[in-house]
């Protein structure tokens, strides 16, 4: 439709038709399959197994036990990233919006709230790895930690730290504005991928530097888990027990492995993806795959991470086999009733 150029928004810029961004056929062949396919599954599949991990660590006599406290924080955690996926993966679709709303949303309240929001989840994991460190290694300190107290204050502070060391990325976002002799256009610039000015860029590398250097704690407390099974460091328990704690940390070390691996080579492609001024309009297709792909392992993994607990751990297991009505319901006396030396406990490990 043609409109006078009076009625164009104040600040708009106008180019020909000929120059408006537009994907290429190969990339957005790339985007469609990883965003249009493979995303939405991991959507559906993640949600309905966070809600079930929810359920599970909720019921009675279980929502206490020491480990269950971050297994739920992380469900939410996981749950409120992919429920950001949501409304977020259909924009992907698209180079331009011909809605302000859309590039509003697009711009600050898209993949950069979701990066957040993974980072949470990256910190948490190094919190549950940092405690069992502490309780393999040095039992006699892990019952001042497992203070409810103590386990919200580390998540208060760990949600509080992503958000303010994202902001600068954040506010540095913006939405330009362009027309042709038809129609007007909204573009979003994420901070992140433009590097514009040298502060912002010089903060990028910060913000990476910030997240590697969770990923090297992580590794550290990994290979001192590692060592602890190796060197038989959970001792003075049952057997049954010290195979359920070994268990455990074999478990946590799986989830360690997943988010060092998928943070990493986000934090890779962010950095050596975008040169100066490039976006998904003008990058290629290898360029757009390997962060697809990256976006598609991340979301796979906070959608699936806690239910290895569900999976291999007996006692969960059966829990979710009650809630699912596959086995019978325990009585309501025990309904969900664990051993609580069984599961990493509300008892230092020794």
């Amino acid at each position: 439709m043609d409109f006078a150029v009076d009625d164009t928004p104040t600040g708009c810029t106008q180019i020909n038709e000929s120059s408006l961004p537009v994907i290429s056929p190969e990339v957005m062949d790339v985007i469609f399959v990883n965003y249009g396919v493979v995303y939405p599954i991991i959507i559906v599949l993640g949600v309905i197994t966070n809600i079930l991990c929810l359920i599970v660590l909720c019921r009675p006599r279980i929502r206490d036990l020491y480990v269950n406290k971050y297994l739920r924080f992380l469900a939410v955690v996981d749950l409120t990233g992919i429920a950001m996926c949501i409304p977020t993966t259909p924009l992907k679709l698209t180079c331009t919006f011909q809605s302000y709303s859309k590039a509003l949303y697009y711009t600050y309240f898209g993949w950069m709230p979701i990066t957040v929001v993974r980072n949470i989840g990256l910190c948490t994991v190094v919190w549950m790895s940092y405690d069992r460190f502490i309780a393999i290694w040095f039992p006699h300190r892990f019952t001042e930690m497992k203070k409810p107290s103590v386990i919200i204050s580390k998540q208060i502070v760990t949600v509080i730290l992503n958000i303010v060391i994202s902001m600068p990325i954040y506010i540095s976002s913006k939405i330009v504005c362009i027309y042709t002799e038809n129609e007007v256009y909204w573009l979003s610039e994420a901070a992140y991928k433009f590097n514009r000015d040298d502060w912002l860029k010089s903060y990028t590398y910060f913000y990476c530097i910030c997240i590697a250097v969770m990923q090297f704690t992580l590794l550290v407390f990994s290979i001192g888990l590692l060592l602890g099974i190796i060197k038989k460091k959970i001792i003075n328990q049952s057997e049954e027990n010290r195979n359920m704690q070994i268990l455990q940390t074999v478990i946590l070390l799986i989830m360690n492995s997943g988010y060092i691996a998928s943070t990493f080579a986000y934090n890779f492609i962010l950095l050596n993806k975008y040169n100066p001024e490039e976006n998904q309009c003008v990058a290629t297709a290898s360029q757009e795959s390997q962060m697809a792909w990256v976006n598609s392992i991340a979301l796979f993994w906070s959608a699936f991470d806690i239910s290895l607990y569900l999976l291999f751990i007996g006692d969960y297991r059966n829990v979710l086999k009650s809630v699912l009505l596959i086995k019978k319901q325990i009585s309501t006396d025990n309904a969900g009733e664990i051993n609580e030396s069984s599961v990493l406990s509300n008892h230092p490990i020794k």
